[in-house]
């Protein structure tokens, strides 16, 4: 079963990703990579690493990047052989990377859809769908909300499947979202994640909660000294961010839903560092 780490931070986060797939290793996995961003690079464009070698191996490419925003994965082969072409992230145009558990069962649609709209595909997997699925709903509407984008395209998905998304003009912002796949967010020292498995960012988040079906799909993920700028409180899926970012009432955390109505008062809320998953599909 594959593996999904992300983070999002003021500091060098490849060690995290790499540490949270070690983690992981238990599931099985015949390749791994990740993708980072350098918030403080003026371009901070997308930078990989691959391999079908063991993570130890992607730990040593690893020592040659810096992100501040990243996500990694462990990939078992289902739509395409075990090869680096096909081991996430995928990356479709310089823009947007994405990592991806489950299975998109009408992605062969997808795919030619997207071809015939000029789509160029590297690798034989259905994630690679996702990603170019996103950058174009991006592009389409001038690159302004990346949520939106991810949330249009999850209704063209049918399937089980949990994903991680990052943009390259987002360098602060980690976007999760499932849909009968487990994902959990957390909330670290100065710094958040996502995972499929708790395990991944035991001891290194101090709060996490599984999404739960009907939390809403789409999760926003800021560094959390960043001004959360043109939020809004689209619909539920901003329910999971508050039940973290409010109710453990720490002074370097905001809430999408609490800005956007600012008169709600958060109440306290016990959370565990290390939750039950539900149920896989």
């Amino acid at each position: 079963m594959c593996g999904i780490v992300g983070a999002v931070s003021s500091k060098n986060i490849v060690e995290v990703l790499i540490e949270g797939l070690r983690r992981l290793e238990y599931r099985g996995y015949d390749s791994c990579g990740f993708a980072v961003i350098n918030s403080a690079d003026a371009k901070h464009p997308i930078e990989r690493a691959r391999t079908t070698a063991r993570v130890a191996e992607l730990a040593e490419q690893g020592k040659q990047f810096i992100g501040t925003l990243g996500i990694a994965h462990t990939r078992w082969a289902t739509h395409g052989k075990p090869d680096t072409q096909n081991a996430h992230p995928h990356i479709s145009n310089g823009l947007i990377a994405v990592v991806h558990n489950g299975i998109i069962e009408n992605y062969e649609a997808l795919r030619s859809e997207l071809q015939s709209a000029g789509y160029v595909f590297t690798s034989e997997t259905d994630t690679e769908v996702i990603a170019h699925l996103i950058h174009q709903a991006y592009v389409a509407q001038g690159q302004k909300d990346l949520g939106f984008a991810v949330r249009s395209v999850l209704s063209r998905l049918h399937g089980a499947y949990a994903v991680g998304v990052i943009a390259q003009d987002q360098p602060e912002l980690l976007i999760g979202a499932r849909v009968g796949s487990p994902l959990v967010i957390a909330l670290g020292e100065g710094e958040n994640f996502l995972a499929s498995d708790a395990l991944a960012l035991a001891g290194r988040a101090h709060s996490m909660v599984y999404l739960e079906e009907g939390d809403g799909q789409v999760q926003f993920l800021w560094h959390p000294t960043h001004p959360l700028r043109g939020t809004k409180c689209h619909d539920a899926s901003v329910n999971i961010i508050h039940k973290l970012f409010c109710l453990l009432e720490s002074p370097a955390s905001q809430c999408y839903r609490c800005l956007a109505l600012q008169y709600e008062k958060a109440r306290p809320m016990q959370t565990s560092n290390l939750a039950k998953s539900p149920r896989e599909s």
